[in-house]
């Protein structure tokens, strides 16, 4: 069983092969879709849904990766036996209860500020991302974080992405509709590498 980033990699290289399904969704809940989609900087309510899908996806291949729960339903696929049956067993074994609770994700929590334009609720968002999954360049910052792409790009002040007094952050979704979330401040926003000024004046007596 190929790991989630394999997965992702071989995603990334290879064309991608897409197909058509049909799916029943209930009215209302098309309504709400159509009505957010371009809250969220998305194009249609399609293109969300697609977004919500690609998510959820990531999201329980990171979270199963490895686990007991993966390689039990690896094993018994071996096996001969049906994903219905494993469903069942793994349901009435009462390990498949987690999949169901509802829990804030960092997509519903970015798409939620976004809409409603709160804007230290997005800091606090782009903040929580790990140090690990930036990738730092001479005046900018990538992030690709559940699916979702962090571009944060130098204005001015300082020396460069780690000295800034403001940079411009963009948001980019899994279908790849892009939303400018605007500057930020270094008081609204410090991403991990960022230095204090007091820190700066210390690292320059000592150097």
């Amino acid at each position: 069983m190929k790991t989630a980033k394999e997965k992702m990699w071989e995603r990334m290289r290879t064309p991608r092969v897409m197909t058509s399904i049909s799916l029943r969704i209930a009215e209302d809940v098309v309504n709400d879709l159509k009505e957010i989609a371009p809250m969220l900087g998305f194009s249609g309510y399609q293109s969300l849904i697609k977004a919500y899908i690609s998510h959820g996806l990531r999201h329980d291949l990171e979270r199963l990766e490895g686990s007991n729960i993966a390689v039990l339903t690896e094993s018994l696929r071996k096996r001969g036996v049906k994903d219905e049956d494993i469903s069942a067993a793994i349901e009435e074994a009462g390990l498949g209860s987690n999949r169901r609770k509802l829990v804030e994700s960092f997509v519903e929590n970015l798409q939620s500020a976004i809409a409603e334009r709160d804007r230290a609720m997005m800091a606090r968002l782009i903040e929580a991302i790990p140090a690990r999954v930036w990738d730092v360049q001479p005046g900018c910052a990538t992030a690709d974080y559940m699916g979702v792409q962090i571009q944060v790009d130098y204005l001015d002040g300082g020396s460069g992405i780690n000295t800034y007094e403001s940079v411009s952050v963009l948001v980019t979704w899994s279908d790849e509709n892009s939303v400018p979330l605007g500057p930020f401040g270094a008081d609204e926003l410090k991403l991990p590498n960022y230095i204090a000024p007091e820190k700066r004046l210390h690292l320059s007596a000592t150097a």
